[in-house]
């Protein structure tokens, strides 16, 4: 690998080498017509919704905390296995 002075590395080899030269480039298209509606279209999809200021976001935080912490807890009931159902009964019929 050779080191050129910008301190790029080359293969050997590839640094006197001709360069290709670059397709010459295509003349430009003919002018385009944009519709009113289109630029609108346009313009709509990159401009971002305002965001609500940051009192009113803290404001709806709290509220929904309160919210959540006012409501109560759903009971937690064991899950009821009917397979097993058989053996429970034993097991309880023998501490008796």
């Amino acid at each position: 690998m050779l080191v050129t002075p910008t301190g790029l590395q080359t293969a050997p080899g590839t640094l006197n080498g001709p360069t290709a030269q670059p397709s010459p480039v295509a003349a430009a298209p003919a002018e385009v017509l944009i519709s009113t509606q289109q630029v609108l279209f346009g313009t709509a999809a990159i401009q971002a919704t305002r965001r609500a200021p940051l009192a009113g976001r803290i404001a709806t935080a709290l509220r929904r905390m309160v919210a959540d912490a006012n409501q109560p807890r759903h009971p937690h009931y064991p899950a009821h296995c009917a397979y097993i159902e058989d053996a429970r009964m034993a097991r309880e019929m023998d501490r008796l």
